[in-house]
């Protein structure tokens, strides 16, 4: 789905441009939690090294931000149950629509590719035959949780950009094939419950 967006602007150029260590708006979990009963765990891993400074911000529906990911380590998100669909900024856009219940786990790879100077990003949803295969990539990596305040002002600071750039990728999802579609989506039952993740 490469012709989702190009031009990713200051947004992209600011979003790596974070510290060494954390991505942008994240801080180490130093006591990762993945178990919500009332509300849905959804991880966002990256496995690989490959520019792993680079940033990729996630944000949500609401414009909200929900995560960072950087080379070799994963985001915690807490939310609540319902639809979403979260927005994976690199060079380009990715949407991921998900269907999440509470007490459950969802998982969201994300993987650098080349861009056009920059890198782009394919964000896949994990379906639930791929959840025990994907688990070890989590363990692999380093958890981070969202510092919300940080979070926040990033946000706030690009959301013009943000805005410009999700109704483009609204627009080439709705012009989407299935098969490109059914990759980006979590149903309900692409998941695990919550409380049985042991890293």
């Amino acid at each position: 789905m490469s012709h989702l967006l190009h031009g990713a602007g200051a947004l992209f150029v600011l979003a790596v441009a974070g510290c060494a260590a954390s991505a942008t708006g994240m801080r180490p979990a130093t006591k990762p939690n993945y178990v919500s009963e009332q509300r849905s765990t959804v991880v966002f891993v990256r496995d690989s090294r490959i520019g792993s400074a680079i940033n990729f911000p996630i944000v949500d529906e609401r414009r909200e931000f929900v995560g960072n990911v950087r080379g070799k380590q994963h985001a915690i998100a807490e939310l609540p149950a319902g639809a979403h669909t979260f927005y994976v900024l690199a060079e380009n856009v990715e949407p991921v629509h998900a269907d999440l219940l509470p007490g459950r786990m969802y998982i969201v790879e994300t993987r650098p590719r080349m861009g056009w100077g920059k890198s782009r990003v394919t964000a896949e949803a994990v379906k639930a035959a791929r959840i025990a295969a994907v688990r070890s990539n989590i363990t692999n990596t380093t958890a981070m949780e969202p510092d919300a305040a940080q979070g926040k002002a990033w946000v706030d600071a690009h959301r013009a950009d943000i805005e410009t750039r999700i109704a483009s990728a609204d627009q080439a999802w709705a012009e989407a094939d299935p098969e490109w579609k059914s990759q980006h989506t979590l149903s309900a039952q692409d998941s695990i419950p919550s409380a049985q993740f042991k890293p």
